[in-house]
């Protein structure tokens, strides 16, 4: 791949180990395979797995509830748990959290897809000013739509809820629930390549400037200005505070 400031790269010795996120067996295997064949150590996270699964918040059935936290918000937290000491020992690491730009902003009748991506945001700013002082770096990545295999796959599960809800219930919110398992739009025409090459960008700055939040779309952000307010108003509360020079760092 080639990127701005960054050389041509190829050639590269992949090497696949397959995890399920949802799976504390399967997260603890994976990670522990993985240590073994680089002889204990692990620079770089990307937390990337998520799904989405439109409809109202009250059509959403504990099932789909449980599926989108599960994935969306435990996942990338086993997957952080299972990586940190390694990079605790090393003294150093950095790990990237794919959030959305609805994980700042609320559309209606996505259901539960922004409540996860709000709590991973959360959980990874938090996460970010407890394991800096030992060397590890968080940047939380903020897509806004792309033409990636979610879509297909979130109208499938979006069918499948909804043929398990009582009719009455899609008839409480008929704007919502009409479009329910129809393929949308689909992210458009934009190059999700966008995000590898934004994380590329942030893995190759030096240690200590790179940022806690990077939106990533050619088009609208509208999470920048929340980003921008939250961090004033974190700072603010914590920047004269015992956590003031963490947060100071964490976010300047």
């Amino acid at each position: 791949m080639t990127s701005p400031g960054l050389p041509a790269v190829k050639d590269l010795a992949i090497e696949v180990v397959e995890i399920d996120v949802n799976s504390d067996e399967s997260v603890t295997a994976g990670v522990a395979a993985i240590l073994a064949k680089t002889g204990g150590t692990l620079d770089v996270l990307i937390n990337n797995a998520g799904i989405g699964l439109g409809g109202p918040i009250e059509v959403q059935d504990m099932e789909a509830t449980k599926l989108l936290f599960e994935t969306n918000v435990f996942g990338p937290h086993r997957m952080a748990r299972a990586v940190l000491p390694a990079m605790r020992a090393a003294g150093q690491g950095q790990i990237f959290q794919v959030s959305s730009q609805l994980g700042r902003v609320i559309i209606p009748g996505i259901g539960q897809y922004s409540p996860t991506k709000f709590a991973l945001e959360a959980l990874s700013e938090s996460l970010a000013y407890e394991v800096a002082a030992q060397g590890i770096e968080i940047t939380i990545i903020q897509p806004g739509g792309y033409p990636t295999k979610i879509w297909e796959k979130s109208t499938a599960r979006a069918a499948a809820l909804k043929a398990r809800t009582p009719q009455a219930l899609l008839d409480a919110y008929p704007e919502m629930t009409a479009g329910m398992g129809q393929p949308g739009s689909g992210g458009g025409t934009t190059d999700p390549m966008d995000i590898p090459r934004a994380i590329a960008e942030i893995i190759a700055l030096p240690r200590g400037e790179r940022p806690l939040r990077r939106a990533v779309h050619p088009g609208n952000k509208p999470q920048e200005g929340i980003n921008a307010v939250s961090r004033e108003t974190q700072l603010a509360m914590l920047g004269n505070s015992p956590w003031g020079p963490v947060v100071r760092d964490v976010l300047d």
